[in-house]
């Protein structure tokens, strides 16, 4: 029996090895119950304590190739407790641990980063965001014969590979 979560509902299970998740953190007395083929009994209760875990959160924005985007960590935990490790998997081959939170991104395209949390009681939490970068328009103009007193005719060539030019 692994203890009564704040419902009062009972969480059993028979393994000889089992696993339980914890949805609330807390202490919770876990009692053993061991019957052997001879039919001996004994039974032991243990107070374990639940501790809360982190909860990984980021916030990103779409943003252009070879500038730097804003990652706005806003992982949390409850209690006393702290974050002592963050692990950022950036989606393009690239990751960092507890870096500044921003990131360039050379090429367009779509990445899904990734953040761990790891608290210094040693609980993990793990969220994804995707973020689309977009192309950086190719600058380029052509001028007319620049004379004094005429005026001079500028057009723009520029592109751009995807998307397009607004002004």
């Amino acid at each position: 029996n692994f203890g009564q979560p704040s419902s009062g509902a009972a969480n059993t299970n028979q393994s000889v090895n089992p696993f339980h998740a914890y949805g609330t953190a807390g202490n919770y007395n876990v009692e053993l119950k061991v019957v052997d083929s001879n039919g001996c009994k004994d039974t032991t209760i243990q107070t374990i304590e639940v501790i809360p875990a982190p909860v990984a959160d980021f916030l990103v924005t779409t943003g252009c190739e070879g500038q730097e985007i804003p990652l706005q960590d806003n992982s949390t935990i409850a209690g006393n407790n702290t974050i002592s490790t963050k692990i950022w998997n950036y989606g393009d081959g690239t990751s960092a641990t507890n870096p500044q939170s921003n990131k360039i991104y050379a090429t367009l395209g779509t990445y899904d980063i990734s953040l761990i949390t790891i608290s210094s009681n040693g609980c993990v939490d793990t969220t994804q965001n995707s973020i689309t970068i977009n192309a950086v328009p190719v600058l380029n103009w052509q001028l007319s014969a620049s004379c004094k007193g005429v005026a001079t005719s500028f057009e723009s060539l520029s592109t751009i590979p995807v998307g397009t030019i607004d002004s």
